[in-house]
């Protein structure tokens, strides 16, 4: 598996110089783990640094079983009851 940091996610999202040492990691979305509060920190960042919106695209591949997020654009929710 793939635990990509906050700050690993900054250079990625960014384009920043060290960028390509984490793309291939970061885009093997089959062996990524994206533990909540690394999304939280990246999407606070990009928050800071550019806009809401932006900060919502970045955090397009959470999956998760909580209903309260079942209808927000790009998560992939799972009932825990089924």
């Amino acid at each position: 598996m793939n635990l990509i940091d906050s700050s690993a996610w900054l250079e990625y999202f960014a384009a920043g110089p060290q960028a390509h040492h984490v793309a291939a990691a970061i885009e093997n979305l089959e062996r990524l783990l994206f533990p909540t509060i690394v999304l939280i920190e990246v999407a606070h960042r990009v928050m800071q640094q550019r806009d809401e919106d932006a900060a919502l695209r970045c955090d397009a591949i959470t999956w998760t079983l909580k209903a309260d997020f079942k209808d927000l654009p790009g998560v992939k929710y799972f009932s825990k009851s089924k």
